[in-house]
């Protein structure tokens, strides 16, 4: 079940705080920038595989640490008004997202800010919103939308 709140994603009481990077190992602006701000570690790890793998190897595929998950779902950012958004690349983050929490705990909150790969990442936000409905069936997903 989808579920929109308004808040901070980043203060999801409980389960996981998804959201979408690049393979550039860049965290400059966005969501992405508080993300590397509140997960320094994470960050580094992230950074570490944008450095030692080719992009066509982290499409598709999510970083897990800890409580958080970097999603692989845009290869690099071409600019404003161009979808940067892989959306085959981001259902298998998504596919894999549930692969986790079927493994960990069944019952896991999924959290990410509402229009993830849709604001600078240049996806078209209705395309996401189906990903998003098809993969998360059966699972407790919020959308976070930011004041």
């Amino acid at each position: 079940m989808i579920r929109i709140k308004e808040g901070d994603l980043f203060n999801a009481p409980s389960g996981l705080i998804c959201h979408q990077v690049n393979c550039k190992g860049n965290m400059g602006r966005g969501v992405a920038r508080t993300f590397r701000e509140k997960y320094p570690e994470a960050f580094k790890y992230y950074v570490y595989l944008c450095h030692n793998n080719c992009a066509n190897a982290l499409l598709g595929n999510c970083l897990f640490k800890d409580n958080t998950v970097c999603m692989f779902a845009q290869d690099d950012w071409r600019g404003h008004n161009i979808c940067n958004t892989s959306y085959e690349a981001f259902r298998l983050c998504c596919k894999q997202i549930v692969a986790y929490i079927q493994q960990n705990d069944p019952f896991t909150t999924i959290n990410m800010p509402y229009g993830i790969g849709a604001g600078l990442g240049g996806g078209d936000w209705l395309i996401i919103y189906s990903i998003l409905e098809e993969e998360f069936e059966g699972h407790d997903l919020i959308l976070w939308k930011l004041k």
